[in-house]
């Protein structure tokens, strides 16, 4: 079991690189890394080039699918990571919660591809657990000319994780807000 977090988005609405973002001299991007790697050992930080972030913890790898959205990432990093059910994050999400994280792949088997939680109607892609057995169905719809990944999901034996079940472990789901504007950024906390 590993743990793969996007790092290689454009941070078009806040203007400047997420990961990158600090709070007490930590970047975002770190205190993902450092929360995750409670998870797992192995961590791989997939952006546009390998060597992009200096990282303490975890693995730079350069996205196959640069520019292509986090369909890509995900691809990249299962292709990586191999066998097994892998952890899914994205590096903007400040609030990331372990009793979450550990639910969430607590609900894998053999009869699911994906385990994705179920927030205000929506789908959460980007903190989900991802089965080996995704990668192909995955690859397949990209290389079909799709590149958004909650419609990927459709391709799936999908798992989703209903709102009340999440709430039990983070009232106020925390874990499933991101930073996307600057007023988000300035309101940011750990």
């Amino acid at each position: 079991m590993g743990v793969i977090v996007l790092a290689g988005g454009k941070s078009e609405r806040l203007g400047r690189d997420k990961a990158l973002l600090t709070r007490g001299g930590v970047t975002l991007l770190e205190h993902t890394l450092q929360t995750v790697s409670e998870i797992s050992r192995e961590i791989i930080v997939v952006a546009d080039r390998a060597d992009r972030y200096p990282l303490a913890t975890g693995r730079g790898v350069a996205d196959r699918f640069p520019g292509a959205g986090p369909l890509g990432g995900v691809i990249t990093g299962l292709e990586l990571l191999g066998e097994g059910a892998h952890l899914a994050v994205a590096c903007d999400m400040p609030s990331l919660q372990l009793p979450v994280l550990r639910y969430l792949l607590s609900l894998t088997d053999d009869a699911t591809d994906c385990v994705v939680p179920l927030v205000g109607g929506r789908l959460e892609p980007l903190c989900a657990v991802y089965r080996s057995s995704a990668l192909t169905p995955l690859r397949d719809c990209f290389e079909e000319g799709e590149r958004a990944l909650h419609r990927a999901l459709r391709r799936l034996r999908l798992r989703s994780v209903d709102e009340a079940a999440l709430r039990a472990l983070d009232p106020g789901l925390r874990c499933f807000r991101n930073l996307n504007t600057p007023e988000e950024a300035a309101e940011w906390v750990f």
